[in-house]
């Protein structure tokens, strides 16, 4: 684009003319952090502005200043300019302003319409800017080094709590829960350069929330931070999840360690038990075949026409058996004879005779013997009373 006519005019007097200069394609016309302070005013071609490397725009209208920052507050160079292809524009000493503007007052009125058309570029990025960020879900926020809210995005004004009018006034101190939390995010960022995903409570109006907050540094020519650019979503519901996952878990555990603890006890004591059982059943086993044996032993021996012999001589009989039971081993204190009408008509026991006259005549009519299955015999817990025992002594006997 052509020059505006009253510049272009401006350009072919000798005092302006004076003031051209052209660069090269690739040429640095100056560099990010320089002290350099004059103010630029491209002629034609194309120049690129850098930061740390980075593009961030282009100018190629002609009438647009460049370097205007340094050129306006003093400071060094914000960031780098670089011509991309033959370049011509007019160089303006910042330390020769008074003097030129004497000798071309023109130049009062160019350089301030040159610096409004270049805020009116800038003007219309930022409002794209601002129209992106609005429309990202993150909250978006960036801070001075003091940490005074200087841009935020409408989801940050959702996220925190608070209206466009009230971010103006706070501080990112002011969003959170506990300051220092947030404090201590902004000295990682300074010292790392950027911080990812920290939880951080914040003090909404419509009551507390989590939120996951990472960090950028924003740094100047010299490395110096100049603020923070933050991002934030809201991770209330993850952190409840988290919290009900730990509580569930914390509930869980000791049943969890419980039924281990049992699984552990049966895997030690059903072997044991099984092995102890099958002790238990070859020992029954065992007794049957020794009450089967002793039944044919005394059957045997009783096996001679009963009514013809006395009762004394049943009596000795008894005794004979039963110390032939004694020799085997066999767990027997005592043999009674029942007949029909189930009363004891004879007795032997290693005990006294006296003891056996005592069983003599008593009935076992209406007495349960009780048959396990599978077995020959049946078994009886009887209390019997005598001299020694006048309450009762237990005793087991086997018909």
């Amino acid at each position: 684009m052509a020059l505006a006519p009253s510049l272009a005019a401006l350009a072919q007097t000798p005092e302006v003319a004076s003031l051209a200069i052209s660069y090269a394609d690739g040429e640095v016309i100056f560099r990010e952090g320089d002290e350099s302070q004059d103010l630029y005013l491209l002629v034609s071609g194309a120049v690129e502005i850098t930061k740390a490397g980075h593009p961030l725009s282009r100018l190629d209208e002609a009438g647009l200043p460049f370097g205007e920052i340094s050129f306006l507050l003093g400071t060094p160079r914000t960031a780098t300019a670089l011509a991309r292809g033959p370049v011509a524009a007019l160089r303006l000493p910042r330390h020769d302003i008074p003097r030129l503007l004497e000798r071309v007052p023109e130049l009062a009125l160019e350089i301030p319409r040159s610096l409004a058309a270049r805020l009116a570029v800038t003007s219309r990025v930022l409002t794209g800017l601002k129209e992106l960020c609005d429309q990202l879900p993150d909250a978006v926020t960036v801070s001075d080094q003091a940490g005074r809210i200087l841009a935020w995005n409408q989801a940050a004004e959702l996220l925190y709590g608070h209206s466009a009018e009230e971010m103006a006034r706070l501080s990112m101190d002011d969003l959170y829960e506990e300051p220092a939390a947030y404090r201590s995010l902004a000295e990682a960022v300074a010292s790392q350069g950027s911080v990812r995903e920290r939880l951080l409570a914040v003090r909404g109006k419509d009551g507390g929330r989590w939120v996951s907050t990472s960090g950028n540094a924003l740094r100047g020519s010299g490395q110096e931070l100049e603020g923070i650019l933050a991002l934030g979503r809201d991770a209330s519901e993850q952190v409840r999840t988290a919290n009900r996952y730990r509580r569930l878990r914390y509930r869980v555990l000791p049943l969890v360690a419980a039924l281990a603890l049992v699984s552990a006890l049966l895997v030690m004591t059903v072997p044991r038990f099984l092995a102890d059982s099958r002790v238990v059943d070859l020992r029954h086993q065992g007794f049957a075949e020794l009450v089967t044996r002793d039944q044919l032993l005394i059957t045997a021996g009783l096996s001679w026409p009963l009514p013809a012999q006395g009762r004394e001589a049943v009596q000795a009989r008894l005794q004979e058996l039963l110390a032939i039971q004694a020799q085997t081993g066999a767990p027997y204190s005592g043999i009674l004879l029942l007949d029909p009408e189930l009363r004891v008509v004879a007795a032997a026991s290693r005990g006294s005779a006296e003891g056996d006259q005592g069983v003599l005549g008593t009935s076992y009519s209406g007495v349960t013997f009780h048959q396990a299955t599978g077995s020959s015999h049946r078994v009886l817990t009887p209390y019997r009373v005598d001299r020694r025992h006048p309450t009762g002594s237990r005793g087991l006997e086997i018909a």
